[in-house]
C-alpha cells in the first residue's frame, strides 16, 4: 500500500489536485434530492446533431424545436442535461406557469385538460410523479417566444441555451 504524502509536523497532505478532490468527496455540484422539478425546452433543430446529442434527446422526448418536457432534477437527468447543452434550456419551473402551461398545452390522448384537472396534475408533478404516472402526454408543443428568441447559439444569459435559474420567463412567451 502506498504512504500518504505527510508534510514536516507528520499530518497526511489535502489533495492538490481537482481530480483528488473530486476523489475526495468535494464537489462544486449543487445536491440532487430528486424533489425540485425542471422544465426541459428544446431551442435548436437538427442541423449539425451529433448521434449521442440525438438519442439523449429522444430519450428526454424533444423531438424537435420549442418542444418541453418536465423532468425530476437528479444525477440522471443532470448528465443527459449536459450533453444536449448546446440545443436545449433548462430550469426549475413554478406551480403557476406549470398549471398554465398544463392547462392550455397539456394533452391525454387528444383531449384536453380542464383548469381544475391542470392544478392537481401540477401538484402531483411537485410531488415527485412523472408525466405517465398521471397520464399526460411526455412533451409540450409550445409557439415560438413572443419577442423571438435572445441569441440561440450563445449561453444563457447573453443568448437562450444552457441553464437558467428559472424558466418561468421564457415559458410564459410561448404559452
Amino acid at each position: 500500500m502506498a504512504d500518504k504524502k505527510k508534510d514536516a509536523s507528520g499530518v497526511a497532505k489535502k489533495p492538490s489536485t481537482k481530480k483528488a478532490e473530486t476523489a475526495a468527496g468535494a464537489t462544486d455540484a449543487p445536491a440532487l434530492d430528486g424533489k425540485q422539478i425542471f422544465a426541459v425546452l428544446r431551442v435548436r433543430g437538427l442541423s449539425g446533431v451529433s448521434p449521442k446529442q440525438k438519442h439523449t434527446m429522444l430519450m428526454l422526448n424533444l423531438k424537435r424545436s420549442n418542444q418541453a418536457t418536465i423532468v425530476k432534477h437528479n444525477i440522471s437527468y443532470d448528465g443527459m442535461l449536459k450533453i444536449c447543452k448546446d440545443y436545449i434550456t433548462w430550469g426549475p419551473i413554478s406551480r403557476e406557469v406549470l398549471v398554465k402551461m398544463i392547462a392550455k398545452r397539456g394533452r391525454t390522448g387528444s383531449a384536453k385538460i380542464s383548469a381544475d384537472e391542470a392544478g392537481k396534475m401540477a401538484d402531483a408533478l411537485l410531488e415527485g410523479k412523472t408525466l405517465t404516472e398521471i397520464n399526460l402526454n411526455k412533451n409540450f408543443r409550445l409557439s415560438p417566444p413572443s419577442g423571438g428568441w435572445k441569441q440561440k447559439k450563445r449561453r444563457y444569459p447573453q443568448g437562450d441555451l444552457g441553464p437558467r435559474e428559472s424558466m418561468d420567463e421564457i415559458l410564459r412567451r410561448m404559452i
